[in-house]
């Protein structure tokens, strides 16, 4: 075989890894189309067969992939969903971070690309070089995605609107500084109260419903800073 039929090696294979939330089945269940009783099934699965979380309803239900490929909905007390793993603390360097951009051949409609690191619960903001064509990080942001029980999504999405404040009644929590990327999935402050006091202030470990939580001030300055329409990777 040529070398250019094989298989490109990756350079950050050991770097960086995909976030993955791996999940047993108790006992086996129908897969439906929607996160209800009675909606299409889409397959089935066996009592402690292995599936990927793909993402949570309000805890009750679970979108899952099978190793087939089919993606459905079973309920959660069918699942058995393992401990949040720690956090990887060894960070990337600069020049690994743009590098990665650059082997992903990621890039952005606008001048600003970003991409979660739920591995190391960080958040980079890179900007482009007019004059090279490249993304070069202007800021590393702590953060704090989904436990296992309500991951993050993953994958890439575009950013869309935005607004200085939310409240959740179903969550009974809120936050400021909200951008979202992908339905119900944003980026915002830390939990607050319906008095805008700080409920939760974890950083830097998965803590959250499925959101991208930061500090309020890194909050306020990725609100500022990513205009509508950019890449966003989460992986």
């Amino acid at each position: 075989m040529s070398v250019d039929n094989k298989k490109a090696v990756n350079p950050f294979n050991n770097l960086v890894h995909p976030s993955r939330v791996k999940a047993v089945l108790r006992e086996g269940a129908i897969m439906r189309a929607e996160n209800v009783d009675n909606s299409q099934t889409v397959d089935t699965v066996s009592s402690g067969e292995i599936v990927t979380i793909q993402q949570d309803r309000g805890y009750l239900w679970y979108q899952i992939k099978k190793k087939n490929g089919k993606v459905g909905w079973v309920p959660r007390e069918v699942l058995y969903i393992p401990e949040n793993e720690p956090t990887n603390r060894n960070q990337l360097t600069k020049e690994e971070i743009e590098g990665y951009i650059r082997w992903k051949k990621l890039d952005s409609k606008t001048d600003t690309l970003i991409w979660v690191d739920i591995d190391r619960q960080l958040t980079y903001v890179l900007k482009k070089n007019e004059d090279t064509e490249s993304w070069l990080l202007e800021r590393t942001i702590i953060c704090s995605t989904g436990e296992n029980k309500s991951p993050t999504k993953t994958g890439i999405y575009k950013i869309k609107d935005r607004g200085e404040w939310f409240y959740s009644n179903y969550f009974n929590s809120g936050a400021m500084y909200w951008v979202r990327y992908c339905g119900s999935y944003l980026f915002h402050s830390v939990a607050m109260d319906k008095d805008r006091k700080i409920t939760n202030d974890t950083l830097g470990k998965k803590s959250s419903a499925g959101c991208i939580r930061m500090s309020v001030n890194d909050s306020k300055w990725f609100y500022e800073n990513s205009p509508e329409g950019s890449t966003v990777f989460v992986y």
